[in-house]
């Protein structure tokens, strides 16, 4: 009765060390990373930026383990400690399984507090093919509330990108950073030709008018988006840009109290568009493409323009339309023999809910006397979609700068994949010789093998 009684009891207790272990995860790391954030704000340096930045990256890798292995052991010797002689063997591997498990989830939770913005170097460049190039001034990248629902917007037609400052550990919510080096002047002209959309914020200072400047002579503005947060400087900017290039932009009512979007439509007027709500900036995306058809037609592999359970059914469709690019739909053999690991590793929506709910299966077999086979079976059709469909659900998961790079993200997570899955093959074989030989004498119960 008390070992029954303890059986749901050690899951709560283990809910509640890993609650413990993030906290004391993102604790530690911030702390032990104090001299990286003050050696990158100080330097002003792009190269020791980067080399920090990676540094700060295994430093919290190294941090999850140690935590994860204390939550470990200390879990395995609460087992000892509560469960009988009988039970001891099968309640230390429930906690090495869920070890195992729970670890993939766990680095993405902490990594997500720690960075909420992926940032890149140079050398990403070519892979930006579907992007929206994000320019303006450094001073602005304090104002993060307005730029994060306007980023969230813009991400229903492409990722925005944005040149990083050097000086900035972690970039705030918003667009994505691309650290450059010194040369950034001849990297945002290449970017500028390259991408399908422009976001400018508008602004007085040097580097913007330089920037703005490129575009006017690239020829680039019938796909900029200006976006006016600050409407005296906006008067400022559009005095000059009349005197310069003899150009009349709209003049705004500032009485709006809200920030605006302009750009040209295709007879080359103007739509100005208040975001003077959530909803209009949900709206933004919908407007722009039904004022552009033929932008839409020509980005038509990477506009869904639907929501996520249509693109959801657009993944599990057996022949695939237009709307999945060349080269994405294959066979996945790594989604198929490893699936459990492939769903939490590969950039999936909802990939931890997903996860969770295949972790409570085993939960189920092991306390409700769920048959084994039928928890087999759960498995199998996981591994089928997954080798099927599971380029596809990444695919439609989020938009690609490029199908390159879309195959270069699921190559190097496979990696990761095929790692957890060695590890738990070599435990398995490690528990069945274990089993198999009883080096230490335990009174170990007869049950058969199948603990995976």
């Amino acid at each position: 009765m008390f070992d029954d009684i303890l059986a749901y009891i050690l899951p709560a207790i283990s809910v509640g060390t890993v609650l413990g272990a993030v906290f004391t995860v993102v604790l530690t790391f911030f702390i032990l990373s104090l001299p990286l954030r003050l050696l990158i704000v100080y330097s002003n340096n792009y190269k020791v930026a980067i080399f920090c930045r990676k540094l700060a990256d295994w430093l919290l890798l190294f941090i999850l383990a140690v935590v994860v292995l204390q939550s470990l052991s200390a879990s395995i010797q609460a087992s000892l400690y509560l469960l009988s002689d009988e039970n001891v063997f099968i309640g230390m591997m429930e906690r090495v399984i869920a070890a195992l498990m729970t670890l993939p989830p766990f680095y993405l939770i902490v990594k997500h507090m720690v960075n909420k913005v992926e940032f890149y170097e140079a050398k990403h460049q070519k892979y930006l093919e579907y992007f929206i190039l994000y320019l303006r001034s450094f001073k602005d990248d304090k104002k993060t509330k307005s730029e994060k629902k306007l980023m969230k917007a813009l991400k229903r037609l492409y990722y925005p990108f944005a040149i990083g400052r050097p000086n900035e550990f972690m970039p705030q919510q918003g667009a994505k950073r691309i650290y450059v080096g010194e040369d950034w002047r001849q990297v945002v002209i290449e970017l500028q030709k390259k991408a399908p959309l422009i976001l400018q914020r508008v602004n007085t200072s040097e580097n913007f008018l330089w920037e703005f400047d490129q575009c006017v002579q690239g020829g680039h503005l019938p796909k900029v988006l200006f976006w006016v947060a600050d409407y005296q400087e906006y008067a400022q900017f559009r005095e000059l840009i009349a005197s310069k290039y003899g150009l009349v932009f709209p003049e705004l009512d500032a009485r709006m109290k809200c920030e605006q979007v302009f750009y040209y439509l295709p007879d080359g007027s103007f739509r100005i568009y208040a975001l003077k709500d959530d909803q209009a900036y949900h709206d933004l995306a919908k407007s722009y493409l039904k004022d552009h058809p033929m932008h839409k037609e020509q980005y038509k592999d990477y506009l869904y323009g639907r929501s996520w359970w249509k693109q959801l059914g657009l993944a599990f469709r057996r022949t695939y339309d237009k709307h999945i690019m060349p080269g994405v739909n294959r066979w996945s053999w790594i989604g198929f023999l490893c699936a459990d690991f492939y769903l939490i590793c590969q950039p999936i929506k909802w990939r931890i809910l997903w996860y969770g709910i295949l972790m409570t299966m085993p939960l189920l077999c092991i306390h409700a006397n769920v048959s084994w086979w039928y928890m087999s079976i759960m498995y199998g059709l996981l591994s089928l979609v997954m080798g099927k469909n599971g380029r596809t659900l990444v695919w439609v998961s989020q938009k690609w700068e490029s199908v390159a790079l879309f195959n270069k993200s699921v190559h190097s997570r496979n990696v990761l994949v095929v790692i957890l899955g060695i590890g738990r093959v070599l435990i398995g074989v490690g528990i069945w010789f274990f089993l198999l030989f009883n080096p230490f004498g335990w009174d170990l119960p007869h049950f058969p093998f199948a603990f995976w």
